[in-house]
């Protein structure tokens, strides 16, 4: 890949890239994240904390494969780095690349700064990247690394609507409640003294990942937040241990075993979201359909044939329409519109583009 540097104003662009931004995510204001996260702003001694926050003075380390096709949703792993280097770790190349996934990290956002920086840089991320790239909206995970994982385990919970994949938490992470510690008489303190329901029950239906080694300091922490998880109806989580691995990022092909747990998991969405589409097209209900399942289009083959075989629908309606010589104009632009209607602008395409040249 070709490395440079590139700006907001340069859409699609591959690589390995280090991009500015100008602009933030209003719901990563201060006051909105204290709203969320009261526990962030504790007072603490941590770099940057008097500083103003201005996104254009960072940068981020952004890779965008080659096999990126801006007509394509592709799922975004934003990333949260232990150390001012947000660069890629080569044990995530392999998993994340043959994926499609496009990769930021913010530069600059250490585990010595102050957490609701780090916090912002991540949804500023988000908000900027998605200006950029195709970037599937039911794919954004949140994940770091150390302090950075602990960092990630509370945005994915404090902003689902933004990180609607989840989390992917390696060699630590927090849980919103305190957790007994494994010394006697000590807890793992929470990070919520209050929740938002709204958040928590969006929180629940993503994905949670929990990479540790049999020998990381973190390790019981990560267990206990594991199970944590899994009591309070947390479904979808995957947890792994590497043998004799201290505190360090887990070797590629543990990486990998996460992936292929999420990969599972979306399949498992998309063949859900497949059901409902079947229910709504025995109804005639085409449109409905169409929803249910666009999301999930170019992740799963299912979901692909299940759109041609809507388009093919539509497009036999149309031709229907247009082939019928005997229809005076004005009745067949009424009936096309219906097909549009019916089925929807992106199924009815052919249709709709029939419609804009007459």
């Amino acid at each position: 890949m070709a490395a440079g540097l590139a700006f907001a104003n340069d859409p699609h662009a591959k690589g390995s890239l280090t991009l500015t931004f100008t602009e933030s995510d209003p719901l990563g204001d201060y006051v909105e994240m204290k709203r969320r996260n009261p526990t962030c702003f504790d007072d603490k001694d941590d770099a940057g904390k008097n500083d103003p926050y201005n996104v254009s003075s960072r940068t981020y380390a952004v890779v965008v494969p080659d096999g990126y096709d801006e007509k394509k949703p592709a799922p975004l792993f934003v990333w949260i780095s232990a150390t001012n280097d947000g660069k890629m770790q080569n044990q995530l190349r392999e998993s994340l690349t043959k994926r499609g996934f496009i990769y930021a990290g913010a530069n600059g956002a250490g585990n010595e700064i102050w957490p609701p920086i780090r916090f912002r840089a991540a949804i500023d991320a988000v908000f900027n990247l998605k200006k950029l790239y195709n970037i599937d909206p039911k794919q954004i995970y949140i994940a770091g690394n150390s302090g950075g994982g602990r960092c990630a385990s509370e945005v994915s919970i404090t902003y689902p609507e933004i990180f609607t994949g989840g989390g992917f938490y390696v060699i630590g992470c927090n849980f919103w409640d305190r957790l007994p510690a494994e010394k006697k008489g000590y807890t793992y303190p929470g990070f919520l003294p209050k929740r938002d329901k709204k958040l928590m029950d969006m929180a629940k239906g993503h994905y949670y990942v929990f990479l540790t080694g049999s020998k990381d300091f973190n390790r019981d922490g990560t267990i206990k937040t594991y199970y944590a998880y899994g009591k309070e109806g947390f479904k979808n989580c995957f947890y792994n241990e590497t043998p004799d691995l201290g505190h360090t990022t887990p070797p590629a092909e543990d990486i990998e075993k996460a992936f292929a747990f999420l990969d599972r998991s979306l399949q498992a969405d998309a063949y859900a979201a497949i059901a409902l589409a079947d229910k709504a097209i025995k109804g005639k209900r085409y449109a409905e359909a169409a929803k249910k399942i666009a999301s999930f289009r170019g992740t799963c083959a299912a979901v692909d044939d299940k759109w041609s075989e809507l388009v093919a629908l539509a497009d036999a309606e149309t031709e229907k329409v247009t082939s019928n010589e005997a229809l005076k104009p004005k009745i067949r632009k009424i009936k096309l519109q219906g097909i549009v209607t019916k089925f929807g602008p992106d199924l009815a395409a052919k249709a709709k583009a029939l419609l804009a040249g007459e």
